[in-house]
C-alpha cells in the first residue's frame, strides 16, 4: 500500500527485464480516488525502448463510475519525435528498436 494517497501514486507492481532491469510495464490501482464519481481506477502502462529512450507506448485504464459501472480506456502511442530527434516510421529498415541501448 502507498504510504501517501496522492493522485499520481498507485498500489501495484513494476515489470522489468531480468538482464538489464529495463522497465517494461507498470500496473496498479490509483492510491487515491480521482473524484467522488470515480472511486477506483486500475491502470497499466506498457513501455518500450525506442532509439535509446524509454517511452510509454500503451496506456490502459479501467475505472468504476458510480451509477454507470465500469469504463475502459485504451490509448496507443506512436512516437514521431523524441527529444527533438525525428524517428523513422515504424516498419522501415532500422526503425526504432533498442538502438542506443
Amino acid at each position: 500500500m502507498a504510504k501517501q494517497r496522492g493522485t499520481g501514486l498507485a498500489n501495484g507492481q513494476f515489470l522489468v527485464t531480468a538482464d538489464s532491469a529495463d522497465l517494461v510495464q507498470v500496473e496498479g490501482r490509483l492510491a487515491k480516488a480521482p473524484a467522488f464519481w470515480v472511486p477506483w481506477v486500475d491502470r497499466k502502462k506498457t513501455c518500450e525502448r525506442i532509439e535509446g529512450h524509454r517511452v510509454v507506448v500503451r496506456l490502459e485504464a479501467i475505472s468504476h463510475v458510480r451509477l454507470l459501472g465500469p469504463s475502459r480506456f485504451l490509448m496507443t502511442l506512436d512516437h514521431e519525435m523524441i527529444d527533438g530527434q525525428i524517428l523513422p516510421p515504424p516498419g522501415t529498415a532500422g526503425a526504432r528498436g533498442s538502438a542506443g541501448g
